[in-house]
């Protein structure tokens, strides 16, 4: 586990996590949930993911894409003068309260990730489907 953050999701009444995965868990942006802050929370779930969604050599920078993606640096860092080799990662996942919001049984979950090369932030919007459990509660799942 990375860069988190967790916020009160008012609209349904959870508090709402999202970090970025080090290995050797599943690489990208991470997503659960819970009805208290300190848990227990959902199964994690991958809700960015820079390969599967196709995010690398479009503002992620990717040394091995040919011809060049023009996407490298700058970066921060000793030793890092000539970001080109350097292979761009989403981290820092910090979502905004304010924006994600529940839309039918879709919740709209809005937040911002680095991307290190370019270090640059983007704004994200994950979308995550709420079902509703008989006795249960709440299942959320990314489509």
């Amino acid at each position: 586990m990375g860069d988190l953050s967790v916020t009160w999701c008012k609209d349904l009444g959870l508090w709402l996590m999202t970090y970025d995965s080090r290995p050797p868990a599943p690489r990208g942006i991470l997503f659960s949930y819970s009805r208290t802050p300190w848990g227990p929370w959902s199964e994690p779930q991958v809700i960015f993911n820079a390969v599967r969604d196709g995010a690398l050599s479009k503002f992620i920078h990717d040394p091995n894409t040919r011809p060049a993606d023009g996407l490298a640096g700058p970066v921060i860092g000793k030793g890092k003068a000539n970001p080109k080799p350097f292979m761009a990662a989403p981290y820092a996942p910090y979502v905004i309260e304010r924006f994600t919001k529940l839309v039918g049984s879709e919740l709209n979950l809005y937040y911002v990730v680095s991307t290190w090369n370019p270090y640059v932030v983007i704004l994200m919007k994950s979308r995550l489907q709420v079902e509703q459990l008989l006795g249960s509660g709440l299942s959320m799942h990314y489509s």
